[in-house]
This record gives structure tokens, C-alpha cells and sequence, in this order.
């Protein structure tokens, strides 16, 4: 990552060159003082730590440019994620919510099916009683008239 980086700043440098400005940034050995002029723009002088700092602090902001990027990428395909998940809740409640409703609906088919059942069920036992008697009442009176 840092030899790609002094390759595109040497490049700049050698592009800037091509064009007829002066050679910047030179160095200035120590104990060795120069005249320099502004043409186009301010100079800056800078020492060798601080040149050092300056293309350590443009390799870091390369990086975070990067880290960025990824981390944006990140949180849009947890928005997309949290939004798939949200999809899938609202219709999981929709589904729980229709059989919750259909389970009240049985609920109350059941009981009244068993308030049915209930009265067939005492219908049935006076009905057997009813005729259980009304045999026995048969056959006596048969008997008694004496009816073959």
C-alpha cells in the first residue's frame, strides 16, 4: 500500500515536472541556505519529519476513505437485512393473528356442538325411557286383553 502510494505521488511529481513548474518539493541539505520565490501559489517548508508525518497521515486517510466505503456497504446490507427481518415479523403476526382467530371460531363451533350433543343426549335418554315404557305398557295391556 505505501510503494503504491510513492509510485502515485512520484508520478504526480514527475506529471508536474512535464508541465514546466519547478522541481517541488526539493530538499535543502542541512546548513545550506536558498533563495526561493513564490510563482503560482504559497511555498511551504517542511522538515523531513514532517514530510515524513505528512505521507503517513495521507496513507491513513487512504485507509479510512476505505474502512469507510466498506463500512457504509456494511450498514446498508444490515438496513436491507433489518428490513427482510421486519417483512417476515409483520407477516409471521398476520399468520398468528389469522389462527388465533380461526382457533376462537373452533372454540365456539366446539361448544356449540356440545350444547347440541347435550340436548340429542337428554332427548335420547327420555326417548329410550318414553318407549322402554310404552313396551312394557304394550305388552301388559297386550297381555292382559289377552291380544296374540
Amino acid at each position: 500500500m505505501k510503494l503504491k502510494f510513492y509510485i502515485i505521488i512520484s508520478f504526480l511529481f514527475v506529471f508536474a515536472n512535464a508541465f514546466g513548474q519547478q522541481q517541488y518539493p526539493f530538499k535543502i541539505d542541512v546548513g545550506i541556505s536558498q533563495n526561493i520565490s513564490a510563482t503560482n501559489s504559497k511555498l511551504w517548508v517542511i522538515t523531513d519529519a514532517q514530510f515524513r508525518k505528512t505521507i503517513e497521515t495521507g496513507i491513513l486517510l487512504d485507509t479510512c476513505r476505505v474502512q469507510n466505503t466498506l463500512l457504509k456497504q456494511q450498514v446498508d446490507l444490515l438496513k436491507q437485512i433489518s428490513q427482510q427481518k421486519q417483512d417476515l415479523i409483520d407477516t409471521l403476526k398476520n399468520d398468528r393473528d389469522f389462527y388465533i382467530q380461526k382457533n376462537i371460531e373452533c372454540e365456539n363451533d366446539v361448544e356449540s356442538i356440545l350444547t347440541i350433543n347435550d340436548k340429542f343426549y337428554r332427548q335420547r335418554n327420555i326417548a329410550l325411557v318414553a318407549g322402554g315404557a310404552t313396551t312394557v305398557t304394550a305388552f301388559i295391556v297386550g297381555f292382559v286383553l289377552g291380544i296374540k
